[in-house]
């Protein structure tokens, strides 16, 4: 196993509620790893030491980023940083992946939301500007034919 340096990046999928384990050998079935057991894999990142959790076999995402159905390179997968990550949701000791679906849909939806506020009171201040500058352009031209007819 490669020992990390440092810490483990807050946003990692260690540290996600979507990360599942494989418990049988088929690698058929999965369910939540437990906060004991994400304390002994990051200590096995950090600091090369720590048993390792009997029963899994292999580790996967429950939005489809990754299915392992062996542990192996593990290692690279699960410290890498996902703070560009689409998908990722802190991981909440009990908290049902549905509902972390939920939440992490919901949070993607306010994001892109304020985005396209952000947007829009730009547009608005755009068109603002210009009416501006016409409104301006327009005096000006009076200015300019009442100055020219004397």
């Amino acid at each position: 196993m490669k020992k990390l340096t440092g810490a483990i990046p807050d946003r990692c999928c260690l540290n996600c509620q979507f990360f599942l384990k494989r418990v049988h050998a088929m690698g058929l079935a999965g369910g939540e790893i437990t906060s004991d057991e994400r304390k002994t894999l990051e200590q096995r990142f950090t600091k090369g030491s720590g048993k390792w959790l009997m029963d899994v076999v292999g580790f996967k995402c429950h939005q489809g980023v990754y299915d392992k159905k062996d542990a192996s390179d593990w290692d690279q997968i699960l410290p890498k940083d996902r703070k560009e990550s689409c998908f990722f949701f802190p991981y909440h000791e009990g908290m049902d992946v549905k509902a972390a679906d939920v939440l992490e849909r919901r949070i993607a939806d306010r994001c892109e939301a304020e985005r396209d506020r952000a947007l829009t009171k730009r547009a608005f201040w755009v068109a603002f500007a210009a009416l501006v500058v016409s409104i301006l352009a327009t005096i000006a031209s009076i200015i300019v034919q009442v100055a020219t007819a004397k």
